[in-house]
């Protein structure tokens, strides 16, 4: 529940995490944990209930508008497949779930084309609770969710963009226009474990 692993660049991230057999969040897993945090009710890794305020805290964290800066990476990225050689006819297309394969990063689900998703910036913005009860099964705000003060970049469209969230005193918002290579002391993420 802790945002961790700060100032490293996306890549970096992915690598650190997989030393430590955890793994970075999807924009879908985030969207879950963001409702389960909402729900009031959730449990650790040993299956005991964490407290509601905790729960608060932890979602007061990631989407309250306020000081100080506050971001996390998510693990997507994103293409534009070749419209010349009629791949996906040009259509942004999501890569993620990567992880270290043989030592380079690699996506267990590659090149799916993104559909239904709002494929427009909104500054701002969209509302937060309709994109997290109606968000795509990637876990995008649908093509029409609803107006509300979270802002949101679409994918980016430059072979080149992964996404994060963020909120600070300006504002609080979905990035899918970051630039992997960013560092900074208050960007980090919240590792995934998987349970066994």
């Amino acid at each position: 529940m802790e945002r961790t692993h700060q100032n490293n660049g996306w890549y970096e991230t992915h690598e650190i995490l997989a030393q430590e057999g955890a793994f970075m969040p999807t924009i879908r897993q985030f969207v879950d944990f963001l409702n389960l945090l909402k729900s009031g009710k959730a449990f650790d890794g040993r299956g005991k209930s964490i407290d509601k305020r905790k729960l608060d805290s932890v979602l007061d964290d990631i989407l309250t508008v306020r000081d100080p800066w506050r971001s996390e990476w998510l693990d997507a990225d994103f293409k534009v497949l070749d419209k010349k050689l009629k791949v996906f006819g040009g259509k942004v297309v999501m890569n993620y779930e990567h992880r270290i394969v043989n030592g380079n990063l690699s996506a267990s689900r590659k090149d799916e084309v993104m559909e239904g998703y709002l494929a427009q910036d909104k500054k701002p913005g969209i509302d937060v609770n309709d994109w997290l009860s109606r968000a795509t099964y990637q876990g995008l705000p649908p093509q029409d969710v609803g107006e509300g003060k979270l802002w949101y970049w679409q994918p980016g469209k430059d072979n080149n963009s992964v996404a994060g969230f963020y909120a600070y005193s300006g504002r609080a918002g979905l990035f899918c226009y970051w630039d992997p290579s960013l560092r900074n002391s208050n960007l980090g993420v919240r590792a995934v474990r998987k349970k066994i």
